[in-house]
């Protein structure tokens, strides 16, 4: 049997076709102990696998309707295994393991929208309490299934479970996040204290806070409306809404189209494209910008000068970070800090950290800024660098973006940095990035990426100190109307 515990197991083909081949063994009713229990250790282990799983049963429950059980039996292994040869690969957290089960065919194939809820909610529930209950009433019209949370979901207020099927409502979290799979196959995840009311699976409307949806092909046409009226309708894309407490409504797009409507008539209807982002205000588009940047380098043996506008920590070093691109947890991982705006929308054009050994070209950068929430990145834009020249120890490097970012007053933001590429050995220098004692009111230095080369995702895993860095503000002029 593979090694559940290899770094790369769970995100190989050989486990997504383990894993079909399971279910359908479960799905028929014949999985004996030994079978069950790793099919219970895989889908304990990870949110995104019980995601798989549910869609996996869900096309056994789709195929049952269009042949006989005869059929569908004989039909159910091929067709599993070439649905987990299509479906992205995925990665794994580990949590406890709980013991066995069997469900006979009778059960299982007449009532396959029970397999989808009570058998992921069995393995997520089980390392809650000895003797889980799975005993809810089957939802006669389930619109999404509660994938996981790190927080408390609600489902029209009352809490909810990972693994059982909801039908429509206002589905919200406090803090933390939650991921929602619709039965029209919408990937839904929130985070920070956001509400979000679920018509039917192919219509919601988002009330205030973060939530991303990812659609496939055949969910194009799903549709979210904004509470100014107005909604964005899916061309077959991934795509993400943050509305704020001050009532502004950012709309980012990370692959594919969306199509924005106005609330009025005479709105002017508006596609919006990957990597760029839309702001709204009070059913207003106010600016279409991209979200992606190319950044050139400069190097200066003397720190920058700071402005009134700037956000700097320019204090005496006491401790440097290893950077490098490579899949080791201290070394690997993006190297950020967190900063707060002022009472100013402000344009952001360039970042300075600095190093504290030298370095050879040539190494690509990875640059992120993003807003905080609920102590989460949500990126708002990116960029990659070239380093091109020697860096010396203590340079200043000077990171400027080839158009200005705007960022929001009064807000929480982040900036990282990971090294994804170098074509030189690390014989030949490693940047260490300088950080000072705690200094910076309002931020903190950390790491973010689980799995290093640069890759920074949404956490963000606090260090001690203050990153040796400079921000070029400048205040912003006023959001016009796209096309003026």
């Amino acid at each position: 049997m593979p090694d559940l515990h290899a770094p790369d197991f769970e995100s190989s083909d050989e486990a997504r076709m383990e894993l079909a081949e399971l279910a359908e063994r479960y799905v028929q009713g014949d999985i004996d102990a030994a079978q069950f229990h790793r099919l219970n250790h895989l889908l304990s282990s990870n949110a995104a696998l019980r995601a798989y799983f549910v869609a996996l049963c869900t096309d056994a429950q789709i195929m049952r309707h269009a042949m006989t059980q005869r059929d569908h039996e004989s039909f159910l292994g091929e067709r599993l295994a070439q649905i987990a040869s299509q479906r992205r690969s995925i990665p794994i957290r580990r949590e406890p393991v709980r013991g066995a089960k069997r469900f006979p065919l009778h059960v299982v194939l007449p009532a396959a929208a029970i397999v989808i809820a009570c058998s992921i909610a069995l393995y997520v529930m089980s390392h809650r309490s000895g003797k889980p209950t799975v005993n809810r009433p089957l939802i006669e019209h389930p619109v999404a299934t509660l994938i996981d949370t790190t927080g408390s979901a609600l489902v029209n207020d009352i809490v909810a479970d990972p693994g059982f099927e909801y039908a429509a409502g206002t589905y919200s979290i406090g803090s933390g996040s939650a991921q929602f799979l619709l039965t029209s196959r919408v990937t839904v995840n929130l985070r920070g204290a956001t509400s979000i009311v679920m018509h039917d699976p192919m219509h919601a409307t988002l009330q205030r806070g973060w939530a991303s949806f990812d659609c496939p092909h055949e969910a194009r046409g799903f549709t979210v409306d904004l509470p100014d009226g107005s909604h964005i309708t899916d061309l077959g894309t991934a795509f993400n809404v943050h509305i704020d407490d001050h009532g502004r409504c950012d709309l980012r797009v990370t692959d594919g189209h969306v199509h924005w409507i106005g609330a009025e008539p005479e709105s002017e209807p508006l596609i919006v494209a990957a990597g760029h982002a839309i702001r709204l205000i009070d059913g207003q588009p106010l600016e279409i910008a991209s979200t992606t940047r190319q950044a050139t380098i400069s190097l200066s043996t003397t720190a920058p000068e700071v402005d009134s506008d700037d956000v700097a920590n320019l204090g005496e070093v006491t401790g440097q970070d290893k950077w490098w691109a490579d899949g080791k947890s201290a070394s690997g991982r993006a190297k950020g800090q967190t900063f707060a705006t002022g009472d100013h929308d402000v344009l952001l054009r360039s970042l300075t950290v600095r190093t504290m050994k030298a370095s050879e070209p040539q190494k690509t950068f990875a640059i992120r800024i993003g807003i905080v929430i609920d102590q989460q990145f949500t990126s708002v834009a990116t960029a990659t660098a070239i380093q091109n020249s020697t860096w010396g120890p203590g340079d200043y490097v000077t990171f400027i973006f080839d158009a200005p970012i705007r960022l929001d007053a009064n807000t929480l933001y982040a900036f990282d940095i990971g090294m994804t590429h170098s074509t030189t050995e690390w014989t030949t220098g490693i940047p260490y990035l300088a950080f000072t004692p705690d200094r910076l009111g309002g931020g903190e230095r950390y790491h973010s990426g689980a799995d290093g080369f640069g890759i920074g995702d949404s956490t963000i895993d606090r260090m001690p100190g203050d990153m040796v860095f400079h921000l070029d503000l400048s205040i912003a002029p006023a959001l016009q109307e796209p096309g003026h």
